[in-house]
């Protein structure tokens, strides 16, 4: 039986909601990586999904093809809510692995852990700035520096936690936040993207809800942010292809810096529901439940084949670093998939992942989206949970460790290999960084410690 939209509506309301509740009521145990990944789920679903039920809008598609992708994409998120908040706490309890450790970490040499949250910070801020730059060319360097570059989140979490626990100093507050606020900003005026900074910067606001003790306090606070976020997210889009000219094609008349200020500020609006075409960039440029829709119904008339794992069989070759394996077949980017089983055409070479709802549906239909996300979810959940208790030990290396891969994971609109290789790539980068600093300090160290006197060495 097809549900209709607002039922379908209703159902990601109360999952939302009750997720939110949880992650508030646990937040000792979690980060929020959970629920990011929902918020970010339903922000390119079910937004879509609530343009179509308006009564001022006139939809772009055809409601049958949006429901088709609704309907699939509800699966999706109850499923990956089961796997979070049923399946996860249920291996935790009967199986010793998924347990969060208790015993007190072993701190890194000469007590370096309160330096960490300034470190992280300015290892991420190198990596965006100079990394990338060093490294162009050389294989894996852009998986590698892209979650480098994390690590200025990463740090300033750790930066967060530490003040709200006494451990920093609250003046150091305005610039944390400045510090937070000028990463969007730079991915826009510097790269052309508004999505790459703004997800992490969502995930560090959705951390510092958590630690609110007083849940009515968020209520007003989350309805500013969240109509401001669509607010932004609509200029952006009305603005994107001029600032992506300024940006990459260099087709500026002051600076790009004043031009892009410029045109996002003649083109700013409030966000109005009542005005038609700002929803439209809700339902054809953020909206999924299209193309998931598209691929139902090719597959099911059998207009295109199941892909019967082979796309996930490219998750898997993204394990394998290019630096050990120049030739490898797998290329990040394109449209190529995308094109394959929605039939939807990509101009130019813009680049469009097929999400992985979408790309579970055109491998093994349903079944392969219900098992896929309850997998999802547990591994989400054993990240965040991880994460979170690693914070509170105070062993802010193994945060580092847990809390990269959770940025790879929420990418909800990249193909699989992509997430699975940011993911990977985030545990990579952060053990290789963590080596880098514990190697480094214990030189240091070492070079002060003064060397011991003769008499030292003689036996009593």
């Amino acid at each position: 039986m097809q549900l209709s939209f607002p039922i379908l509506i209703a159902i990601w309301l109360l999952v939302i909601g009750a997720m939110a509740v949880l992650s508030w009521k646990r937040r000792e145990q979690n980060v929020g990586g959970i629920l990011a990944f929902v918020i970010f789920l339903a922000m390119i679903h079910l937004l879509q999904a609530i343009t179509y039920i308006y009564p001022n809008y006139t939809p772009r598609f055809e409601p049958e093809i949006i429901l088709l992708g609704f309907t699939e994409a509800t699966i999706a998120l109850v499923c990956f809510a089961a796997g979070a908040v049923i399946v996860y706490p249920a291996l935790r309890r009967f199986n010793r692995k998924f347990q969060t450790q208790t015993v007190p970490a072993q701190r890194i040499p000469f007590n370096a852990q309160d330096k960490l949250a300034y470190l992280y910070t300015a290892i991420g801020i190198g990596s965006y700035f100079f990394l990338g730059i060093l490294l162009r060319g050389i294989p894996t360097a852009q998986a590698f520096t892209s979650s480098v570059t994390r690590l200025w989140h990463v740090g300033s979490m750790i930066w967060l936690w530490e003040i709200l626990h006494g451990q920093k100093p609250v003046r150091a507050l305005p610039i944390l936040a400045g510090i937070l606020l000028l990463w969007p900003v730079l991915t826009v005026v510097r790269d052309g993207f508004l999505g790459f900074g703004l997800v992490p910067t969502i995930v560090v606001l959705l951390f510092i809800a958590l630690r609110v003790r007083r849940v009515w306090m968020l209520i007003i606070p989350s309805i500013v942010i969240g109509y401001l976020v669509l607010s932004i997210i609509a200029v952006y889009f009305q603005s994107r292809g001029t600032v992506r000219a300024i940006v990459w094609a260099g087709e500026y008349t002051q600076s790009p810096l004043e031009d892009v200020y410029n045109t996002l500020n003649f083109n700013f609006r409030w966000f109005d529901p009542n005005d038609p075409s700002q929803l439209t960039w809700i339902d054809g440029r953020l909206g999924f439940n299209y193309p998931l829709g598209k691929v139902i119904q090719r597959i099911d008339d059998g207009i295109v084949p199941m892909g019967n794992g082979r796309t996930i069989e490219n998750a898997m070759l993204m394990l394998i670093p290019r630096l050990l394996w120049p030739e490898k077949p797998i290329i990040v980017g394109g449209s190529v998939l995308f094109q394959y089983y929605t039939g939807i055409p990509i101009l130019g070479s813009t680049s469009v992942g097929l999400s992985p709802v979408v790309e579970l549906y055109a491998n093994y239909k349903t079944i392969g989206v219900v098992i896929g996300f309850l997998a999802l979810g547990i591994v989400m959940a054993t990240l965040d949970y991880a994460a979170a208790g690693a914070l509170k030990r105070g062993d802010n290396l193994k945060f580092a460790v847990w809390m990269l891969p959770i940025f790879g994971l929420i990418l909800v609109q990249d193909d699989i290999f992509t997430v699975v290789g940011a993911a990977v790539a985030g545990i990579l980068s952060a053990v290789i960084v963590n080596m880098v600093i514990r190697t480094t300090i214990t030189i240091r160290e070492r070079k002060k410690t003064p060397p011991l006197s003769p008499r030292v060495w003689r036996n009593p």
